[in-house]
């Protein structure tokens, strides 16, 4: 059930993504950090007033409910590739409503992401053993990745500030998945520190989570990477940004799910999280290349 639910969240990220892209372009074009900060009141204002983008945050918080459940209840080496699929799901509404144009080369990219979840899904389902004994790892470990995280995105926010030849649409996505990942990380994280509790039930899980350093780490890692994410969508290309997004968002709840939540590493799963990976790389690829001959 729980590859369902990742699935679901897919498919609904892929859903907002494209609805804040329009908006974003047609109400925040070329959104910069400092506009957040010096001219937030202005920036808060129209977004309020941006009905397309409004519908695809809330859409993205129906997906993150779907998310909660997938990780909670399965392995995030396996639910964070799923994942992708919103890339499929973003270029085909990017053709439909963005009237964006998709090439060969990129329907083969989606064809790969397609092919590499079908792995996921099957190793999943066929999978032996459970999970439920797996508990979450010292803290000392989480914040060691947080911190080597939190300097990978200072760098690559950095990067086209210190060199200005350089776009930063593409580091801010990267970046944002990055944040996205770590933010699995501490919700798996979460639901862990929370079933070794003893917390059941909607009265007692409440307050135990909102007692815990995870959630809160949870909740900053989204943030910041939702508004790189959102200066991305406002400086290029949706084609661009989601496949680098997703890209970045697969790097730490794959390793870690491996090697901190003990998910079983099998050839199944492994070729799905390359073929996945390949898929990426094409679609980014052939829509940089594009960028580039139309800048």
């Amino acid at each position: 059930m729980w590859v369902l639910f990742a699935l679901a969240a897919a498919v609904l990220f892929g859903a907002g993504s494209a609805m804040q892209k329009r908006g974003m372009s047609e109400k925040l074009q070329d959104l910069k950090l400092s506009d957040i900060l010096h001219d937030t009141r202005r920036v808060v204002h129209v977004a309020a007033h941006n009905g397309i983008w409004l519908v695809g945050i809330a859409t993205d918080v129906v997906g993150g409910g779907f998310l909660v459940l997938a990780v909670g209840r399965g392995e995030i080496s396996v639910v964070q590739p799923i994942l992708t699929v919103n890339v499929i799901v973003a270029s085909l509404l990017g053709v439909l409503v963005l009237h964006e144009r998709v090439e060969r080369l990129e329907w083969v990219g989606d064809g790969a992401l397609a092919v590499g979840t079908a792995f996921l899904f099957i190793g999943a389902l066929t999978a032996t053993g459970g999970r439920e004994g797996t508990s979450a790892p010292d803290a000392w470990l989480v914040f060691a990745i947080a911190g080597v995280c939190a300097g990978a995105v200072a760098a690559a926010s950095a990067l086209p500030v210190w060199i200005e030849a350089l776009r930063p649409a593409p580091f801010q996505a990267f970046a944002a998945g990055l944040l996205y990942g770590l933010g699995t990380v501490f919700m798996k994280v979460l639901t862990l520190r929370l079933r070794a509790s003893g917390s059941s039930g909607f009265p007692e899980v409440i307050p135990a989570a909102l007692g815990d350093w995870a959630l809160w780490l949870f909740i900053a890692s989204n943030v910041v990477g939702f508004l790189l994410y959102q200066m991305s969508l406002s400086h290029g290309r949706v084609a661009i940004a989601a496949p680098l997004n997703l890209f970045a968002s697969l790097v730490l709840p794959v390793s870690t799910g491996f090697v901190l939540f003990g998910d079983p590493f099998e050839l199944l799963r492994v070729a799905g999280v390359v073929v996945i990976v390949a898929g990426i790389g094409m679609l980014f690829a052939h829509a940089k290349g594009r960028d580039g001959d139309e800048g």
